[in-house]
């Protein structure tokens, strides 16, 4: 049987369209997962940020074993070696690793004083805090007392002499320091306390007015700073310190020397 042409077209129309959408296609979401580049750059800035500036004691904890784990590659070098350059080896592996040490030893000082300058002035922010007393109605309201505002003027007088403490002969620092010795002074209870932080403080204006050499200054700057944060420990010249535990505070920041 011969189909004809037509028929053909007729049956090719006479199928249903199919339907479309005038509506765009949405494109698919982005994923947000990291490319496998992006996630090596990632991680090695984070290593690179915990070796430069470690925080927790991971990091110095990681520190120390990377550094084992290094001096015993070296120390395979060395074994493998011409025995005639194993001593020279052995001993700039030596030099390197006592100088890393060094470095260590330096970043987890740094991060423990700054760790222990946080610690003091929250404490001293504690004692400063105003009293919280309920009126008849219910309200609370927020009152400064003599005591707090004496804690506050220990804390500022404080913090003063900690931010000057790398700028010797200041005018800034002479000024905490001439406050620290009128409160000192003013104190109803004499003790050796007092006695010793007057000496040193008169010792340090003395020093700075005849331009001593800054690292003298320095070191008996952060010995009067030691002393009056034992002053402000006791509650005999700080009745606000008796709200705070400061027991952690007691290590002085260097051994104090009588004169």
């Amino acid at each position: 049987m011969v189909v004809q042409a037509n028929e053909l077209t007729s049956t090719a129309t006479k199928r249903k369209p199919i339907p479309t959408s005038n509506r765009p296609l949405k494109a698919p979401a982005p994923t947000k997962t990291q490319t496998a580049p992006d996630q090596t750059k990632t991680k090695h800035v984070a290593d690179l940020s915990r070796r430069l500036k470690p925080k927790s004691d991971k990091d110095f904890n990681e520190l120390q074993s990377e550094l084992r784990e290094w001096r015993d590659r070296e120390q395979d070098k060395i074994l493998a070696s011409h025995p005639a350059t194993q001593i020279g080896l052995e001993q700039e592996t030596l030099a390197k690793e006592g100088f890393l040490l060094r470095k260590i030893d330096g970043l987890k000082a740094k991060e423990n004083k700054g760790r222990r300058a946080k610690r003091i002035d929250s404490e001293l922010a504690d004692m400063a805090k105003p009293n919280r007393w309920t009126l008849s109605n219910g309200e609370e309201v927020l009152v400064d007392t003599p005591a707090s505002t004496h804690a506050n003027h220990l804390r500022r007088i404080y913090n003063g002499l900690a931010e000057s403490g790398q700028d010797a002969g200041t005018d800034s620092k002479k000024t905490y320091l001439v406050e620290a010795r009128a409160v000192v002074s003013a104190s109803s209870h004499s003790d050796s306390i007092s006695k010793d932080l007057i000496e040193l403080i008169d010792r340090e204006l003395d020093l700075l007015g005849r331009g001593v050499d800054e690292k003298v200054v320095q070191s008996l700057n952060m010995r009067v700073r030691n002393l009056l944060l034992q002053f402000i420990q006791a509650d005999r010249h700080n009745p606000s310190a008796s709200i705070c535990s400061l027991a952690s505070l007691a290590k002085p920041v260097v051994k104090l020397e009588k004169s």
